[in-house]
């Protein structure tokens, strides 16, 4: 009031009142969402991908003025040169105080957005001899690897413990649960993502589609060879089981590939229990199941077929 403005609020519950605002905040809510499912990350990082979402979103052309949220607020561009993808992995230098003679010289690390207040980067320590895990650092010597995501590795991976101060080794606050270990490994490419095509048109538009191509001939041929199926008439009333093709790269441990593979497999998942099958059975049995039934056979000197 000392300056005459009001601080007028919308209703409670009634998003249409403020449509601009609630809109912006579901695209945020979304791409938050996006960026949590595609690096895997634990939903206690949201805050994390909102602040870097909202860091990018700044740094983009509005379409109808054709000039960046920044340069409207600063005056000039802003530096596009050093956005990484949220999520990936990060091998990040130690600082001169904490470098070894012997050991690691990086501690391989989460990136988790950019610092508020100077240029450099903020991460989660996954794995250091020097850091503690799950402590986030603001470093800006770092070397990036954008398509490996450390935290696709393994679904058990505990969720990092989100600790909101930016020092540079903070302190690190432990969780009362019982704390699983983890161990990535010591080599930076057990952290490979999978991007795999998971259809046939993707495959063969693919950069790679001439690899894929001779996979998929190969794996044609063993089907025909090895007489896999037997073409009949469908009988009357009954519905055919569709296929699919799963795609597969298969690398060396650094981080080249060694080769593509092609299986066409049944959907058999599109079956109905007691409309389409009555009966299940698997074709492999474990060799433990084969002694167990072999010692009761010789104990109560049964014959076996």
């Amino acid at each position: 009031m000392k300056e005459d403005i009001i601080h007028e609020v919308t209703p409670p519950y009634s998003p249409e009142s403020n449509g601009v605002a609630e809109r912006k905040n579901r695209t945020l809510k979304e791409m938050m969402n996006a960026m949590l499912i595609s690096s895997s990350a634990p939903d206690n990082l949201w805050g994390d991908a909102i602040f870097t979402i909202c860091f990018l979103q700044n740094r983009i052309p509005h379409k109808k003025m054709g000039k960046t949220p920044y340069k409207l607020w600063r005056g000039y561009q802003p530096n596009l040169k050093y956005p990484r993808v949220w999520g990936c992995l990060a091998k990040v230098m130690l600082p001169d105080p904490k470098k070894r003679k012997i050991g690691s010289k990086a501690s391989n690390c989460m990136f988790l957005g950019y610092a508020e207040h100077n240029a450099s980067y903020r991460f989660l320590v996954l794995k250091s001899d020097v850091i503690k895990h799950n402590t986030i650092v603001k470093i800006k010597n770092v070397e990036f690897f954008e398509h490996i995501f450390p935290l696709k590795v393994n679904d058990t991976v505990e969720q990092p413990i989100h600790n909101n101060s930016d020092a540079i080794c903070e302190g690190l606050r432990r969780s009362k649960r019982q704390r699983k270990e983890t161990s990535f490994g010591d080599n930076f490419y057990t952290y490979l993502v999978e991007n795999d095509p998971t259809s046939f048109l993707e495959a063969t538009s693919a950069p790679d589609a001439k690899q894929w191509d001779k996979t998929i001939k190969t794996e044609i041929e063993s089907i025909k060879k090895n007489n896999t199926w037997t073409l009949v008439n469908l009988p009357k009333g009954a519905k055919p089981i569709g296929c699919k093709w799963i795609f597969k790269k298969k690398y060396h441990l650094d981080g080249s590939i060694d080769k593509y593979k092609a299986r066409l497999v049944a959907k058999g998942f599109t079956q109905k229990p007691y409309i389409d099958y009555f009966d299940t059975f698997a074709l492999v049995t474990k060799i433990s199941s084969i002694r167990v039934l072999l010692a009761l056979a010789a104990i109560h000197k049964l014959v076996i077929h």
